[in-house]
């Protein structure tokens, strides 16, 4: 189980008991393991990152087996304290993109401001973006473009003119920090529009040759085949929004799937008040380009979770597994298919 600040924790599979945290055999104290790895389908490694906090923060790359067991470790050196949530590994390369947002330290640790609360959008700083060599965890370029914010990265690779290209979900500010806030008071106002973008760069000179609009809809949690992860996907799944409602004050209530050749969007609507947490996808044991999406949705009719399962090519047909659970799920972040 990862997250954000510190070790992850090592569990049990089969009862999914908790055993405790986990260095991998390279972790200390000062070096968190983020909850956004990313594996190579082919080799099985694993590579990840973590943000040591400092007047500078840096920036700590690992590369591991396919057990998780660290064999490699860099360190770059960051300007502030910048948040990196996510990262893409695409063919040879690891991709960071830095959004202008800066940790105000001082505060929080005097106990004057909550972290969320010293957040700062500087957009004069643009959005900064590393991009390392895979296999020796060395910078290979950086590069600077318009300012943007990021959670989350739909996947990455490098295409036939040896050009990276980038998937994610673009903000156009930083609203989402104020529009999170609120979804913990169950009352939110605050508009975060998001869009799934585009980003084409030259890793060699750490240029930006284009950007471009890909699903102009409010998306979020956007995921590939785990299969394909690092290489082309013809198709992206994310959550989305019904279509009609008011995005300031309503949160996820469909997934879908975008098909990059067709331009198409197929959705899953949960219907009036049922949320479904993000997609994951559950591959077929034999032909990992078809397969299941599985989310767990919160039925607000009837104070319910229970765990839905979507044919991936027929999201707008009806799931064709509803399983009931015991109590109330509340709502989380992330998730991966481990086979039986």
């Amino acid at each position: 189980a990862l997250w954000e600040g510190g070790k992850p924790h090592a569990l049990n599979l089969q009862t999914l008991e908790t055993r405790g945290e986990d260095s991998l055999s390279g972790l200390n104290n000062v070096l968190p393991y983020s909850a956004h790895y990313k594996r190579d389908p082919y080799t099985k490694e694993i590579f990840n990152f973590g943000i040591s906090p400092g007047i500078n923060a840096k920036l700590n790359l690992y590369k591991s087996d396919f057990t998780g067991k660290i064999l490699k470790k860099a360190s770059f050196a960051l300007e502030g304290i910048p948040i990196v949530h996510d990262f893409v590994l695409a063919g040879q390369y690891l991709i960071f993109f830095i959004p202008p947002v800066r940790v105000n330290a001082l505060p929080v640790l005097f106990g004057l401001s909550s972290f969320g609360d010293s957040l700062e959008w500087q957009p004069k700083l643009g959005t900064q973006f590393l991009v390392f060599d895979r296999e020796t965890l060395s910078l290979v370029s950086r590069g600077e473009t318009e300012p943007w914010y990021q959670w989350h990265f739909a996947n990455g690779y490098v295409d036939a003119s040896g050009s990276v290209i980038v998937d994610l979900v673009r903000y156009e500010d930083f609203q989402t920090n104020q529009y999170l806030k609120e979804v913990a008071t169950c009352q939110t106002h605050t508009p975060a529009r998001s869009t799934l973008s585009r980003i084409k760069l030259d890793p060699e000179s750490g240029k930006v040759r284009k950007t471009e609009l890909v699903l102009d809809r409010d998306c979020e949690f956007p995921i590939v085949p785990q299969h394909l992860t690092g290489q082309a996907s013809r198709y992206t799944f994310l959550s989305v929004h019904r279509q009609g409602v008011d995005v300031s004050q309503e949160m996820f209530g469909a997934i879908a799937r975008f098909d990059s050749q067709t331009q198409s969007l197929t959705i899953a609507d949960m219907e009036e008040d049922r949320y479904p947490m993000e997609p994951i996808y559950a591959p077929h044991p034999q032909n990992p380009d078809t397969g299941w999406i599985v989310t767990v949705v919160y039925d607000g009719n009837t104070d319910k979770s229970e765990v839905w399962v979507f044919d991936s090519d027929r999201l707008d047909e009806s799931p064709v597994c509803r399983l009931g659970l015991p109590s109330v799920v509340p709502m989380g972040f992330h998730g991966t298919w481990r086979q039986a």
